[in-house]
């Protein structure tokens, strides 16, 4: 939103360091969709490394991030566990599609058997359906959450990465699961006896479908760039 995801950031011994940012947007370009991704360079004894490497990354949603997306219907939210689980317990207007069963298929054969299903699932999310069918999106591009029990469980992990391996790249992961969720529901219910009310912080925005853009930001030794991803020029401030 403001354009602060830059920094420097030193390396410990073993060269690991933890980068803190906001989730970055996939984008397309020449009807190639990138998923979210950074881009770093390496400084040492004073010289910079003039090679630009890139780190495909997956975003987390809060709480109230997820609960605002589940209430919107803008993301199609698929629970990653097994169907006797599914049915067990799972969020409510949520869709099931296990892990396991993609395992072992072929690249092909997941991503048709994926497709299969999260085609079935579009007619309850009309506003997804509505931009599919007059092709403002591609299939691929429709934005998805995973989840699984709770923050241990790696099942929705599993199926973010099965996605994004079939070409699905606009993808989120909601750790907390069922668990957080299940809490929530009885906090929220303890909130409203007591007549107090909870703002959600507003994640959405209002180019989330449009993912064909021209230009993204760089900067470098505290000067902002305009990067053309199309051309590769880079323009400052006086062009």
């Amino acid at each position: 939103n403001n354009e602060d995801n830059h920094g420097l950031i030193k390396l410990n011994k073993d060269g690991e360091a933890t980068i803190v940012l906001n989730c970055p947007q996939p984008y397309k370009v020449d009807n190639i969709t990138y998923p979210r991704h950074v881009h770093y360079t390496l400084e040492k004894d004073g010289e910079w490394d003039d090679k630009i490497r890139t780190y495909i990354i997956t975003c987390e949603l809060n709480l109230e991030q997820f609960s605002e997306l589940l209430k919107d219907k803008s993301h199609l939210i698929l629970n990653a566990l097994d169907e006797k689980s599914f049915k067990e317990y799972h969020i409510p207007e949520t869709y099931n599609l296990n892990h396991k069963s993609l395992e072992g298929l072929t690249k092909n054969k997941k991503t048709l058997k994926i497709k299969k299903i999260i085609k079935n699932y579009l007619s309850n999310y009309p506003q997804l359906q509505k931009l599919v069918n007059q092709k403002e999106i591609k299939l691929l591009d429709i934005p998805i959450v995973t989840y699984c029990e709770k923050k241990e469980c790696n099942a929705s992990s599993k199926l973010l990465e099965h996605l994004i391996d079939s070409g699905f790249t606009n993808v989120l992961e909601f750790p907390g699961g069922n668990v957080q969720y299940k809490n929530k529901s009885v906090s929220d219910k303890k909130e409203n006896n007591s007549d107090k009310s909870v703002k959600n912080e507003k994640v959405l925005d209002k180019d989330m479908y449009n993912l064909n853009i021209d230009d993204e930001i760089i900067v470098y030794e505290g000067i902002k760039y305009k990067h053309n991803i199309t051309n590769g020029e880079v323009f400052d401030d006086d062009d």
